[in-house]
């Protein structure tokens, strides 16, 4: 991906567009999109980015269900609905 198109797409998300050195963490369901994202923030230039790699849900598990496994609310991490 290149630097002009996630700058779209984070003018259509913010306001503006953090600075470079600015500390970014990113967090989807699983981690996968998370991961997916850093690694094009990194190669655009931005320093410090980190992503939750379980995300939120974690894995499904063998019914196919998420938060069983892992994630940012099976470790019991601080979250509220909204």
């Amino acid at each position: 991906m290149k630097y002009s198109e996630i700058e779209q797409i984070l003018t259509t998300r913010f306001k503006e567009i953090p600075p470079k050195e600015a500390q970014i963490v990113l967090i989807c369901r699983s981690g996968k999109r998370s991961r997916e994202a850093a690694s094009a923030l990194l190669v655009a230039g931005f320093q410090h980015v980190m992503h939750i790699d379980e995300g939120f849900e974690g894995e499904r598990d063998a019914n196919h269900h998420r938060g069983t496994l892992g994630g940012w609310r099976f470790h019991g991490l601080p979250w509220e609905q909204c």
